[in-house]
């Protein structure tokens, strides 16, 4: 799962990026390359010293048998997220996973497709898996007694749960891939 909070995080960065690089593009004139060169360095160390940790999920994080299966702001998250990636075209989302690099290796257009693909197959999924975990959520909402972690309806609740993380995980891993393969052909580092 710490692959897809990574993916997450990397995904809303660039996308910060990009809105905001666009927003100084329409106001102000055509810099230099030089200039182009120097903010570019410059939010990146800026970047690098205000980036959060990442954050590691424990099994604290993970619901207890409280009655709360998934918060609800956990879920509008996850929606923003995908609604964010969903938004990246082929080339903005192809220049964010290799951070900028134009370089035209071999075999980047069909890479290209391949991500975009792949970017979409992971929001398909990804909406899949918040329908289903609200309807989780509604359905444990409805049980007055959740608490009590004998009952098999919180049982039954917490193995369709259990499943729909190990799906997102599946379908994370599997986007994560096809970004690590790019950066390979790239020559960029390629993290876990």
């Amino acid at each position: 799962m710490s692959r897809s909070l990574a993916l997450i995080a990397m995904c809303a960065l660039a996308l910060a990026t990009c809105a905001s690089a666009r927003a100084q593009d329409s106001q102000a004139p055509s810099p230099s390359l030089g200039d182009l060169a120097r903010q570019a360095q410059k939010n990146k160390d800026k970047e690098k010293a205000n980036k959060p940790a990442a954050k590691v999920l424990t099994n604290d994080d993970l619901p207890s048998n409280s009655g709360e299966i998934v918060s609800a702001q956990a879920l509008e998250n996850m929606q923003s997220m995908l609604d964010q990636l969903d938004g990246l075209d082929r080339a903005t989302l192809a220049k964010n996973v290799l951070q900028g690099n134009n370089s035209n290796f071999p075999g980047r257009a069909s890479w290209e497709v391949k991500l975009f693909t792949a970017k979409q197959s992971y929001v398909s999924q990804g909406r899949d898996a918040l329908q289903k975990a609200r309807q989780l959520r509604t359905s444990a909402e409805g049980m007055k007694n959740g608490q009590d972690p004998n009952d098999p309806r919180v049982k039954t609740m917490a193995a369709k749960l259990q499943q729909i993380v190990q799906e997102s995980q599946q379908a994370g891993a599997a986007f994560q891939a096809v970004i690590a393969e790019g950066k390979g052909l790239a020559g960029l580092p390629v993290s876990n």
